[in-house]
């Protein structure tokens, strides 16, 4: 079974390095991003304990 994640690619300007020209995530980036996958996670996690 696949779950749909989180559009990483709509995380544009400031979420990337070098302030949007870097292909990778910078600090706050990478905090947008998880919070993302936890957003799609966390409700799948909370059915499978229930």
């Amino acid at each position: 079974m696949a779950l749909e994640g989180p559009d990483s690619g709509a995380l544009k300007g400031d979420l990337r390095e070098q302030n949007g020209a870097g292909v990778h995530f910078s600090g706050k980036g990478l905090h947008k991003h998880a919070s993302k996958w936890a957003e799609k996670v966390c409700p799948w996690i909370e059915k499978k304990v229930r």
